[in-house]
């Protein structure tokens, strides 16, 4: 301010005077967050206080990770990745108490034990205890044997390694990979001997992990990983007395007096592996059954049983036909719709199991006659001749020569009569 006066002779006197404010950080600090959430954030806060009624300010925040020696700005560097959601530095800064926070753990840090000092606008710098971003060194002892399976014991072991290690206990989690197994254990001691469970069949790899934190919510891991011992048993084939078939369906001939003989060839990584058969009503012994019943069909289910948790499963369905010579009956025969000697049936071996073919000719070798034979039980009732042509005519009395093809191999020929 100042005040001027003259007097009559225009001499001019003056005096001044003024008023003065001030701006200062009464404090800056910073804490570690204490709520451990995988995660190590840092909270820094400042006071900023001024006697210039109405300012705003432009605040800068500066961070030290060797006490002073050295300052990188907020948002570069080490120091970028913090959360300003509030304002709370840049320009438009009213005074009052303001606090932002620093995503320490997701900064490229390593350090342990410095004295870290924060300085905002260069105004005031104040240091605390030190902060820490290292995670701790966990040393996870994988088991010798690497596989396992149900019953076995896997023994663990492992050792914490960080200066602000707490003693709050490490959590073990589990998880079968290839399965829906996962389980976390928290473990007061640094061994653990973990069962195998049941629950890991159907898994390919059991994926151990250790996890302990330090008193800054750092956290540290190490892992390691088991295989599931295969289960070797294995049906690999049926054979039905001496041939190999599928394990699906096949269909075999019964004679008179004839016991068909069914093996099961398997796998399997131990000494003694139990067949059990459904239905068992035919068993003699582990690995073969009695001959069937002709024209039935039976479904199996096999099982190659090692233990609860390893075994192979094979259903397979039979189709018992009767063996049949080369035959036909009645001959001579009377197509003459009496309902008596009506038609003449072939039989033939194979009939049922694969298409055949049976040809008529008349003694002057003319074909007369074509019937096709389908396979399966239904064979018999197709392997006939009514006395007609392939137009439907009736053909005169007399000799007829025949043949019967299966799978385009002449297997049965002979001669039948038409009479009156």
């Amino acid at each position: 301010f100042t005040v001027s006066a003259r007097d009559s002779f225009c001499n001019w006197g003056r005096d001044s005077c003024f008023l003065s404010c001030f701006t200062w950080v009464d404090s800056v600090w910073f804490n570690e967050e204490t709520e451990c959430d995988d995660s190590n954030v840092v909270e820094i806060c400042y006071a900023l206080s001024s006697t210039c009624p109405g300012r705003l300010f432009d605040v800068n925040v500066y961070m030290s990770a060797d006490s002073g020696l050295s300052w990188v700005d907020a948002g570069s560097g080490w120091f970028s990745t913090f959360a300003d959601t509030v304002g709370d530095f840049g320009a438009v800064v009213d005074t009052g108490l303001h606090c932002f926070n620093w995503v320490m753990s997701e900064d490229m840090l390593d350090s342990e034990g410095y004295y870290w000092v924060v300085r905002v606008n260069y105004l005031l710098s104040d240091s605390i205890s030190p902060l820490d971003s290292r995670p701790p060194t966990v040393n996870l002892l994988c088991p010798g044997d690497s596989s396992v399976t149900v019953g076995d014991t896997v023994h663990l072991e492992w050792s914490v390694d960080d200066m602000f290690l707490v003693g709050e206990p490490c959590s073990l989690h589990i998880q079968g990979i290839g399965c829906g197994y996962e389980t976390t254990l928290v473990i007061s001691d640094t061994f653990y001997d973990w069962v195998v469970p049941p629950e890991i069949i159907g898994c390919d790899t059991i994926w151990f992990t250790v996890s302990a934190r330090d008193s800054f919510c750092n956290w540290g891991r190490d892992s390691c990983f088991v295989l599931k011992k295969p289960c070797l048993t294995h049906i690999d084939s049926i054979r039905f007395s001496g041939n190999i078939t599928s394990a699906s369906e096949s269909t075999i001939a019964v004679c008179p007096g004839e016991t068909i003989y069914v093996r099961i060839n398997y796998t399997s990584d131990v000494s003694f592996t139990q067949i059990l058969w459904n239905p068992d009503i035919y068993v003699i012994n582990m690995d073969t059954v009695f001959a069937l019943t002709p024209n039935s069909s039976t479904i199996f289910t096999v099982v190659a049983w090692q233990d609860p948790y390893c075994a192979d499963t094979a259903i397979f369905k039979v189709n018992v036909v009767r063996c049949y010579e080369c035959k036909q009956m009645p001959n001579p025969f009377t197509p003459n719709n009496d309902q008596i000697n009506d038609i003449v049936r072939f039989y033939f071996p194979q009939l049922g199991f694969e298409r055949a073919v049976i040809r008529i000719f008349d003694l002057y070798g003319r074909l007369v006659r074509t019937i096709e034979v389908p396979p399966g039980f239904a064979a018999v009732k197709y392997s006939y001749w009514d006395g007609t042509d392939d137009d439907g005519n009736p053909l005169p009395q007399g000799l007829y020569i025949y043949t019967i093809e299966v799978s385009d191999e002449a297997v049965c020929s002979g001669s039948v009569t038409i009479a009156k």
